[in-house]
């Protein structure tokens, strides 16, 4: 067992050994022949007892589970990444459903319109567009939704929660789902000079 997972793997099967659990379960790295590690899901319960106590006979399975903790630890990656693309990213950037509504705000863009994510997400997107600005907005909102993967661009101010406008230069695209559907809005918006 690797040394790592020895402490945790050791601390179910002595509990099951107590009698605290009926079977014992965990999940640890196993040292294969060729000197590389393998994820094992192990199972087990003690089926006999000593006159004395102690566990006499235990059944068990073994199954690898490498290919999954592989996946889970790309998967894990891959949502850091994509935090560290989102949330640090240094343009105001949103997410919006197919209705206008909005999904996710990252820290720049509340940080810039001076609302908390929470005052954001739920509203619709056009609310933080001055008035005058919003058929503009709401055309490049629909040119999206028509022509999905395409990336539509417009100049157009914002309104922070205290009432400053904002000139952003705003890109906006539809994402679609694996079976062409559309599933979300993303707009970046980088401040502008107007």
């Amino acid at each position: 067992i690797h040394p790592l997972d020895r402490d945790a793997t050791y601390e179910k099967l002595n509990s099951h050994f107590a009698g605290s659990t009926p079977f014992y379960q965990t999940e640890h790295r196993l040292l294969c022949k060729d000197g590389t590690y393998k994820w094992i899901l192990d199972r087990g319960k003690i089926i006999t007892w000593q006159e004395d106590g102690q566990p006499q006979r235990m059944i068990g399975t073994h199954t690898d589970v490498t290919e999954r903790k592989q996946a889970e630890e790309a998967l894990r990656e891959s949502k850091d990444r994509y935090r560290v693309l989102y949330e640090d990213n240094p343009s105001m950037y949103f997410t919006a459903n197919p209705l206008g509504v909005i999904l996710s705000a990252n820290r720049f863009c509340v940080e810039q319109l001076g609302y908390s994510e929470a005052e954001l997400v739920g509203r619709p997107i056009f609310d933080i567009f001055l008035p005058e600005d919003r058929d503009m907005a709401h055309h490049q909102f629909t040119a999206c939704l028509q022509n999905p993967r395409q990336t539509v661009q417009i100049e157009a101010r914002k309104v922070r929660k205290n009432g400053e406008l904002l000139w952003v230069r705003e890109t906006a695209s539809a994402v679609l789902d694996g079976r062409d559907e559309m599933v979300e809005l993303k707009e970046l918006s980088q401040l502008s000079n107007g």
